[in-house]
């Protein structure tokens, strides 16, 4: 009896000594920003999808996650938690919804002469990826796509400081170059032919002064990482809005044509303003439908 009491305590230890071994701490730098004070939402998508190590997966963001401080990751099965403290701050499972989509069509760099909306009006000009108040960023800034309603495409060329040991950029990165695109085809679109919504033309402010968005759920598959140094095709479409959210999806191209990557992602309509510096939460803890990056 005390033996079997013995082994039994062995083995409920050892359990609990391999769930911590999974758990770990991650940090992310003052420098991966979206909204000024917390994470770029793609970024920090990526982070938590690396560690699930599955080539496809679907992160929920509930609440900004801050930057330059340590959080924590709780793992069980397929499925990973991001905590501050006692703030649920993030979701990330393995596989994500498998519903299919129409495939994007990549186009020819030529296309490309359209003008980047956040040049004239940016509600978070310091984005890392997208910002165009950041000499150190991946400084991509998806236009309108002339003939392709509610699309915008940029191009990308992964910095060497972004490889892995192979010389291709890191998942995170990916993630975070896949991000904004999707944002940036909802708040550059008027009257796009996939939104949904046939009064969005009748509003003469919708294409003058659109709202901020901020990404609230991204699923991604990453077929092939991109290798730094060359250039890639970044295609970014609205497939429809209804109230404060906007269904977009996006996709990476190499030179030939290829798909590397894609997501699908839901964005939501916040006041940019409830994202500065100083200041409470941004949103709600909501899992169905709370946003908290950019």
């Amino acid at each position: 009896m005390i033996l079997n009491s013995f082994r039994l305590g062995s083995t409920v230890t050892r359990r609990m000594y391999m769930q911590r071994e999974r758990d770990c701490a991650i940090q992310i730098p003052q420098q991966f920003n979206g909204p000024p004070a917390s994470a770029q939402g793609g970024y920090l998508c990526g982070r938590l999808a690396a560690l699930l190590e599955a080539p496809r997966a679907a992160v929920t963001l509930l609440l900004p996650p801050p930057l330059g401080v340590e959080l924590e990751t709780r793992r069980t099965g397929d499925r990973i938690t991001l905590w501050d403290a006692d703030r649920l701050l993030a979701t990330a499972v393995a596989g994500g919804n498998q519903t299919a989509i129409e495939p994007l069509e990549p186009l020819a760099t030529e296309q490309l002469t359209g003008t980047f909306a956040g040049f004239s009006r940016h509600p978070f000009p310091t984005c890392y990826v997208c910002g165009t108040d950041r000499a150190d960023g991946m400084e991509i800034f998806p236009a309108p796509v002339p003939g392709r309603p509610g699309t915008v495409a940029a191009t990308w060329t992964p910095a060497p400081e972004l490889a892995d040991d192979g010389g291709r950029a890191r998942p995170e990165f990916v993630w975070a170059a896949l991000d904004c695109p999707g944002g940036w085809s909802a708040m550059s679109s008027g009257d796009p032919e996939s939104s949904g919504d046939p009064e969005s033309s009748e509003d003469p402010e919708s294409s003058e002064d659109p709202d901020t968005l901020v990404l609230g759920r991204m699923t991604l598959e990453l077929t092939e990482p991109p290798r730094c140094g060359q250039r890639y095709l970044v295609l970014g479409r609205l497939d429809r809005r209804s109230g404060r959210t906007a269904w977009v999806r996006t996709a990476l191209f190499d030179g030939a044509g290829r798909a590397l990557a894609t997501s699908v992602a839901q964005w939501l309509s916040v006041d940019p303003a409830s994202f500065a510096p100083v200041g409470g939460d941004c949103v709600g803890s909501d899992p169905a439908g709370s946003a908290a990056a950019g």
